[in-house]
């Protein structure tokens, strides 16, 4: 399965998400990427906002099955199995090195 944000990068997906949290309390999350693992499921890595300084590195992340419903709208899921949470863990190490080597690449065009 496929969605039109399969396998993006922050700078190409503007989506954000309400958390509710526990407590009860709402955090609002940025989307870090969307993409496939191994096992053929969606997943999606969230950063919590820093309303405070929007600039500050990213510390933490979430990470939620994603699921496109029939209708076309989007949800988020828990990842309840822990080795689908350690299959979504490292396909997400793998969408962080290739943003890291997508970053060199386009660092070192602008130095030519």
């Amino acid at each position: 399965m496929t969605n039109k944000y399969d396998d993006q990068t922050p700078e190409e997906v503007d989506m954000s998400w309400d958390i509710e949290l526990e407590d009860g309390t709402t955090m609002t999350c940025d989307t870090i990427a969307v993409f496939t693992a191994s096992n053929k499921k969606q997943y999606i890595a969230l950063a919590p906002r820093n309303e405070e300084d929007p600039e500050a590195p990213i510390e933490d992340f979430l990470l939620y099955e994603y699921i496109v419903k029939e209708d076309g709208t989007d949800d988020l899921a828990y990842i309840e199995d822990d080795e689908d949470y350690e299959i979504a863990s490292d396909a997400l190490d793998e969408v962080f090195d290739s943003m890291a080597f997508r970053d060199l690449v386009s660092d070192e065009d602008e130095e030519i």
